[in-house]
């Protein structure tokens, strides 16, 4: 079971509530404040790099010294910054999740940190459908959503790195979709031909999972 009571957050008046998942770098959590007797609730993602001794032990085997080892992390932190700032111009926008903060808690010995990310908190796609069969209208309008998010990128020239069903999640009130995730950057339009092939793979997987639903 995931301990997260001792988890110390930068914004004092949210607190830990849940724990919701995790991915290569990062664990995602449910969080909840009280403001003005007007309870709020919210999705935390804390990205941890290096994301254990292994990993900091690999940089070093590589033939990283501690300096290019800390330019190393430095410079993914700016990466995360960049994406938290095209995050920001995306907010409002109603196919897209919106993230709400951002803070970096960096190491003392100078080496990589932790990164918080405070954003929107929806139902992931893959929980949906595992709890239930999507028809087909709901699918052919869920992959609608999706491709509005990827218009509205594409009209200024935004990359999603990386449209897969995890990165989908689900506003169950009007059964809106919407994508997430710090994956967005600058991208030259070569990138154009992978984003699609990512985006019939995730629309196939949608079907698949509502199909074998269907058959249990």
């Amino acid at each position: 079971m995931e301990n997260f009571e001792k988890i110390i957050l930068p914004w004092q008046d949210w607190k830990i509530v849940n724990y919701l998942g995790s991915g290569a770098y990062g664990k995602v959590y449910e969080i909840e404040r009280n403001a003005s007797g007007i309870q709020e609730k919210a999705a935390l993602k804390i990205v941890t790099r290096p994301k254990d001794a292994g990993e900091l032990e690999a940089d070093y085997q590589n033939g990283y010294d501690k300096e290019s080892i800390s330019a190393k992390y430095t410079q993914i932190f700016q990466e995360y910054r960049n994406e938290y700032k095209l995050m920001k111009e995306l907010q409002g926008q109603s196919n897209i999740v919106s993230c709400d903060d951002f803070f970096i808690e960096e190491n003392p010995d100078g080496i990589g940190g932790k990164i918080y990310i405070r954003m929107e908190l929806l139902t992931s796609l893959q929980k949906e459908t595992r709890e239930r069969l999507l028809p087909e209208e709901e699918v052919i309008r869920l992959g609608k959503d999706i491709c509005k998010a990827l218009i509205l990128c594409e009209s200024r020239n935004i990359i999603h790195r990386d449209i897969k069903p995890d990165n989908v999640m689900i506003y169950t009130m009007i059964q809106k979709a919407m994508l997430r995730n710090i994956q967005f950057m600058k991208k030259p339009r070569k990138e154009k031909l992978r984003i699609i092939r990512n985006m019939m793979q995730t629309e196939m997987s949608l079907m698949k999972g509502s199909r074998e639903l269907a058959n249990k």
